[in-house]
């Protein structure tokens, strides 16, 4: 676990599921009512006013958040990127760190929250990624006084990195002291070289970043898929895990000719931009069921997540033709 976070994963997930159930619940008490007895069509069925119950039909292990926040903290705290986290981070960064912290700022929780329920956890792991990726791929966004972000870590996101507090770092920035932490003056900024800031850290035991793939280990009951794209993803990666070549067409080849078509379409996906691919995504339970067989994957947690993809596929393709 990081120098900077004294919590497990399992403790930030729950309190997220607890925010946004409250959140909801609050939400929509004062905005539309007994909210709660009418959210079959999100749901699945009815719920009562008690929190357990709640939480039991609140379908959160398939949700999106609680998939990026996962990824986040294998990220933020053990240094695991995966690829999708890699290639989506700006989509990570816009939408969910920036809604969770939206609600984290709001004097939501002030007003309307008397069972202490709060977003803390998730805002270091939010913070510690943010700094993680600095460190790893410079800054992604900086004004003109940040120009030398690319190469350089400021002394706020070494402290968030350590677990130290910023005056701490500050000390340990004096060339007085034995093994100080060398800075370089920037413009108006004190800056430290990326360089410098990795090795320092990890003579503190941080841990260096490694690139990995999430899906050769993915727990499909937990983290369904976040898209058609996602699903291609699983798919190839899990196709390369097991030793299934391609055939002439370039499709992996399965022991039915229908499997391998079907898995080589939705693969071929990936090459279109995301937004375009929901509706080349088919539920069809037979060829799903044989493709999870020869991937040897939980039948009954791949069928489950492939279907609520297509929920949501179907939904997203509605709404275009009512736009339309």
């Amino acid at each position: 676990m990081s120098n900077a976070i004294d919590f497990s994963k399992e403790e930030m997930l729950e309190e997220l599921l607890n925010a946004l159930v409250d959140y909801e619940s609050q939400r929509n008490r004062i905005f539309e009512g007994n909210t709660w007895r009418n959210k079959k069509e999100i749901f699945g069925t009815s719920l009562d006013d008690e929190p357990d119950m709640q939480k039991i039909y609140f379908n959160y292990h398939q949700s999106t958040a609680y998939a990026w926040m996962s990824s986040a903290y294998d990220y933020a705290v053990n240094g695991i990127m995966d690829e999708s986290l890699d290639r989506d981070w700006e989509v990570l960064e816009d939408d969910y760190f920036s809604y969770i912290s939206d609600i984290n700022q709001s004097l939501f929780f002030e007003r309307n929250n008397s069972n202490g329920v709060n977003l803390k956890k998730c805002m270091k792991i939010i913070n510690l990624a943010r700094a993680r990726y600095w460190l790893d791929f410079g800054k992604l966004d900086f004004s003109a006084d940040d120009k030398h972000a690319v190469n350089y870590i400021d002394i706020s996101n070494i402290a968030v990195l350590s677990g130290l507090d910023e005056r701490t770092i500050r000390n340990m920035t004096n060339p007085k002291n034995k093994n100080h932490l060398k800075t370089e003056k920037k413009g108006n900024k004190t800056y430290i070289s990326i360089e410098v800031a990795k090795e320092w850290l990890a003579n503190r035991g941080f841990k260096k970043t490694v690139m990995a793939k999430a899906n050769t280990h993915r727990d499909l009951e937990k983290f369904g898929f976040r898209s058609v794209y996602d699903l291609a993803q699983f798919l190839e990666d899990t196709s390369e895990h097991n030793g299934i070549k391609k055939n002439e067409h370039g499709h992996y080849k399965f022991s039915s000719n229908a499997v391998s078509k079907y898995v080589g379409d939705i693969i071929e996906c990936k090459k279109m931009r995301e937004n375009e691919t929901e509706e080349k995504f088919i539920f069809d339970f037979d060829i799903l069921k044989a493709a999870a067989e020869e991937l040897a994957v939980n039948k009954v947690h791949f069928l489950d997540s492939c279907f609520k993809l297509h929920q949501e596929c179907e939904k997203v393709n509605y709404s275009k033709k009512l736009a339309a």
